[in-house]
């Protein structure tokens, strides 16, 4: 029997563990750039270098998600709150024109790259499953391009971004 527990009471608890935010970013097939903002990403593995990413079935990059392929993980800094806000739906930009917010280059795999993220990832999915209401992938890490130690973007205080000092 599943937990009895109200959806909105879990959304509300999950809003309090703070996250770092990242931008997912991919092509679609005719190679137009297309990206969210995202927080359900973890490290799976270090050998090899691996990751987890989870996203909605109803967000706009879910079918790329079930498609495969190559894909960036964008770890934001506490500076690009701009580019979070843009990737997650919180402007008018859509689809390709999210990527005016933030700089963009074409990175080694042919995927949107955030040239001065603190740190990308270059991937490719390698296993999709549903679960739930979401789509997991996991992501085999090919590049890794570090950004420096600008202090990182976190989700917390009911997904308000805020910067944590390390």
């Amino acid at each position: 029997m599943p937990p009895v527990v109200h959806p909105q009471n879990f959304k509300y608890a999950m809003r309090t563990l703070a996250g770092g935010v990242t931008v997912l970013a991919s092509k679609t097939a005719d190679g137009q750039p297309w990206g969210i903002t995202a927080t359900a990403v973890c490290s799976l593995s270090a050998e090899p270098p691996s990751v987890l990413i989870c996203v909605n079935k109803t967000a706009s990059l879910a079918p790329l998600i079930q498609e495969g392929g190559a894909i960036s993980v964008n770890i934001l800094t506490a500076e690009q709150e701009g580019v979070a806000r843009a990737f997650g739906g919180m402007t008018p930009a859509k689809g390709a024109h999210r990527f005016i917010s933030g700089n963009w280059v074409n990175g080694t795999m042919d995927v949107p790259v955030l040239a001065d993220a603190r740190c990308a990832l270059e991937c490719t999915m390698v296993d999709v499953m549903e679960r739930f209401t979401h789509r997991i992938a996991v992501c085999l890490v090919h590049e890794v391009h570090l950004g420096g130690l600008a202090t990182p973007a976190l989700v917390s205080d009911h997904g308000r971004m805020v910067a944590l000092p390390f």
